[in-house]
């Protein structure tokens, strides 16, 4: 996996904050996986 820049941190926080079934995954999910996963899997999605 490649090192994420600051901008595109910065996206996939507001992506996180602006969309209701992120933020619900990232509930759910926050003790079960790793961010660095659910980073992964958020681009993924996109």
């Amino acid at each position: 996996m490649k090192k994420f820049s600051s901008a595109e941190i910065i996206y996939i926080v507001v992506s996180i904050l602006t969309r209701g079934i992120a933020v619900s995954v990232y509930k759910i999910n926050l003790q079960q996986i790793s961010v660095e996963t659910y980073i992964y899997i958020i681009f993924k999605l996109m």
